[in-house]
């Protein structure tokens, strides 16, 4: 029973402290840039904390409209 108590307590902690990361926007744009690369992602993002803008990428549309005209699709 201890034990249960005791794990429920530590998970509490640890998913309050998970939601005071900090936004490393470099970090971030370097995965986007990184996916957008090998093709591997398409679409937006867009990160807000309190209301305020942190983040925001698109990634996609503009490069399948061109592959779509270089193949007369």
């Amino acid at each position: 029973m201890k034990n249960k108590i005791a794990l429920t307590l530590f998970l509490a902690i640890l998913a309050g402290h998970s939601f005071d990361q900090k936004i490393n926007v470099a970090k971030l744009d370097s995965l986007f840039q990184i996916l957008e690369t090998n093709n591997k992602f398409m679409g937006s993002i867009a990160v807000f904390q309190n209301g305020a803008l942190l983040f925001s990428k698109s990634i996609g549309m503009d490069k399948i409209e061109s592959i779509k005209k270089s193949r007369n699709l």
